[in-house]
């Protein structure tokens, strides 16, 4: 489960990144690029956060089956 646990928090440094880049595109729109920038870090942002989600079903699911098992063990 650690190895869970390290990849969600990177995860969620880059989606901490991506909030960061998605700000800095809002706050210069104008900017040459700023679009395609903007896109990016939505895209990055959206990923990022579909793999977080995806860990903490993953995390839930081992929890409850180790719960189980350990039911099971103590029947």
């Amino acid at each position: 489960m650690d190895i869970i646990r390290v990849t969600k928090n990177n995860v969620k440094a880059e989606l901490e990144e991506a909030v960061f880049e998605i700000n800095s595109c809002l706050a210069r729109p104008q900017e040459k690029g700023s679009v395609g920038d903007f896109h990016e870090a939505v895209r990055n942002y959206t990923l990022q956060s579909g793999m977080l989600a995806a860990l903490q079903k993953l995390e839930s699911q081992i929890e409850e089956s180790r719960e189980e098992e350990l039911e099971n063990n103590e029947s």
